[in-house]
């Protein structure tokens, strides 16, 4: 029996100096604890509603959450096969403060690669927004459309489209009507 305890002890010992040692090299097990700690990193958050995780490969994600004093926009990687870390330090805001942002309906846009995985992302201050269109001007004039989340962000896949220049972005209610709109 002494045997036996020794090996679960130790055991237990190993797994704790592992999880420490890939705490200190900036490991972590799932993605959201890689967005944390990203926030953790540049020190705002932690984001209490974590709205938007949209894949750009299959191991790439981008993360926007909502905290107290703004919206955090964060890309998280997989590494070691099955172990996350945070993103390269990106070339666009990290944290956007609710003070930052003037107008009802704020819009940020971020392209990567050769635009195929391009979208635009915001938050909006007016409740009754539900839907954000953003109009595209082009060979065909479309539009694209995206949902707000219950924490007021949204988040529209762009793609192709960055190709062509956008026109606006309109906030609307529940039945279409247009309430809030945002130049680009």
């Amino acid at each position: 029996m002494n045997r036996n305890r020794k090996i679960v002890v130790y055991s237990v010992i190993i797994i704790a100096l592992v999880f420490s040692y890939l705490r200190l090299i900036d490991r972590y097990i799932t993605p959201e604890k890689a967005f944390y700690a990203a926030e953790r990193g540049n020190n705002y958050g932690p984001s209490y509603d974590i709205s938007v995780k949209y894949s750009l490969d299959d191991d790439r994600y981008i993360m926007i959450g909502k905290h107290d004093y703004g919206i955090s926009f964060n890309e998280v990687r997989r590494t070691m096969l099955f172990l996350w870390e945070t993103g390269d330090e990106p070339s666009y805001p990290g944290n956007i403060p609710f003070d930052d942002m003037e107008d009802n309906l704020y819009v940020t846009m971020v392209a990567y690669g050769n635009y195929d995985k391009s979208f635009a992302w915001g938050y909006s201050k007016n409740e009754d927004v539900k839907t954000i269109r953003c109009n595209i001007e082009g060979s065909d004039n479309k539009y694209i459309t995206g949902e707000v989340s219950e924490s007021r962000i949204f988040f529209i896949p762009i793609g192709g489209a960055f190709e062509y220049s956008i026109k606006n972005f309109e906030g609307l209610d529940v039945n279409g009507n247009v309430i809030e709109e945002f130049e680009f």
